[in-house]
């Protein structure tokens, strides 16, 4: 199991981009959230073709209301800091800004509540068949 093509991925490699490389790298950090399934699957596809690779796609949702809202002031930032794997609330304000731009633009309003979708993937691979 690995990561989707999700709010994580996007997240994450917006960091690396504009990160200093001593602060924040794949060295660095806990996991690549920028190495997903899909990618995996293609390398797998091209150094063994003989393989049968397919990516098994399950996206989960998860509570997100208190962020996106910010209605008390205390951020409830949490989750999005996980998925950063770097403190939300010390960003530039400007990667705040955007960092929140892209949680909200993945959410889903249900019964009145944000929740942002995950993609979680299951990669499966086994040998071809011999005919």
């Amino acid at each position: 199991f690995h990561e989707g093509e999700s709010v994580c991925s996007e997240l994450y490699t917006y960091m690396i981009n504009r990160s200093d490389p001593n602060i924040f790298s794949n060295s660095l950090t806990h996991a690549n959230h920028a190495l997903t399934a899909p990618k995996i699957a293609s390398f797998i596809r091209v150094k063994h073709p003989e393989l049968i690779v397919s990516v098994l796609d399950y996206i989960t949702y998860i509570g997100i209301d208190e962020f996106v809202r910010d209605e008390d002031g205390s951020g409830n930032d949490e989750v999005v800091s996980f998925f950063l794997q770097a403190e939300y609330q010390d960003l530039s304000e400007e990667a705040r800004k955007y960092v929140k731009e892209i949680v909200i633009k993945n959410c889903d309003l249900v019964d009145d509540k944000y929740i942002l979708k995950h993609a979680c993937a299951g990669i499966v691979v086994s040998l071809s068949r011999v005919e």
